[in-house]
């Protein structure tokens, strides 16, 4: 009887990035290949459920679908003002903060789920609820971060240096 194999799994590992101008992949042996070009700052990046991805394209005001096997790329919101995070929802729809507006948008219903943001920077989302990280005062740190409810009501977490 031989021993059991204990060798590393050969599953391919592919991460995804955004820099300053373009949006890629990592795959075997570290070979990195662009996916999209048309960007300009970008900050969030979602993987969506179905595999593709999805940027939120800070420095042209705008969300990109990504198709990963085909790259093309789509748009599927314009005119947004700075849109920095971006997670997808249990349901399927995106939901982006607009840094420069205070807002919270939910797509693809295209429906504003609050306005009452301060600066708002980025997001996750647990047990069904979206917490966002407020940038706040320049001047002075906030450490503020905000629970939103379906309803669009927001309570701020106070977190306080110790």
């Amino acid at each position: 009887m031989s021993p059991p194999d204990r060798s590393p799994s050969l599953r391919t590992a592919i991460s995804y990035f955004a820099d300053q101008t373009r949006v890629g992949r990592i795959g075997d042996g570290g070979r990195v290949e662009t996916l999209a070009s048309n960007v300009a700052a970008p900050h969030g990046l979602v993987l969506r459920g179905d595999g593709s991805l999805v940027v939120s394209d800070s420095g042209n005001g705008r969300l990109l679908g990504i198709d990963p096997s085909t790259r093309a790329t789509t748009v599927i919101a314009s005119g947004l003002k700075s849109p920095l995070g971006v997670i997808e929802a249990a349901d399927g729809d995106l939901l982006v903060v607009e840094f420069d507006s205070g807002r919270l948008i939910r797509f693809d219903s295209g429906r504003v789920v609050t306005q009452s943001l301060r600066e708002p920077y980025a997001l996750t989302r647990s047990d069904g609820t979206v917490y966002v990280v407020e940038g706040g005062d320049n001047i002075r740190p906030s450490g503020s971060i905000a629970r939103v409810s379906d309803d669009g009501s927001v309570t701020r977490l106070r977190l306080v240096p110790g």
